[in-house]
């Protein structure tokens, strides 16, 4: 099945961005909703560098459906604004974790 230019579904040039963490000590990756914004996602992928620096921290580029737009944009705002108020930490990448509601283990 091919999917033609004229296809409602599908929105031509639309690309997202989404953030993945592999972690080094197993099969494991965990990913963050997709954002519109490379600039944003770059940055979400830097922050998040200091708090796992032995694991790959990786954007991909991927399409988005006209379906997914409005939601990948409203993300996109949410994230951007989590990464403003998390830049002047100490450890930007763990105070925007923690501002989204992940608990680190007792250290």
């Amino acid at each position: 099945m091919t999917t033609s230019t004229n296809d409602p579904g599908f929105d031509l040039g639309l690309i997202g961005y989404m953030v993945s963490i592999h972690h080094h000590d197993g099969d494991f990756n965990t990913s963050f909703p997709v954002v519109v914004l490379a600039d944003v996602a770059q940055e979400l992928a830097e922050m998040l560098r200091s708090v796992y620096p032995l694991d790959a921290v990786h954007v991909f580029r991927c399409g988005i459906f006209s379906g997914q737009r409005a939601e990948a944009e409203a993300v996109t705002g949410r994230i951007k604004q989590r990464i403003i108020e998390a830049r002047d930490a100490v450890n930007p990448g763990r105070a925007f974790l923690e501002g989204i509601g992940y608990r680190f283990d007792k250290e």
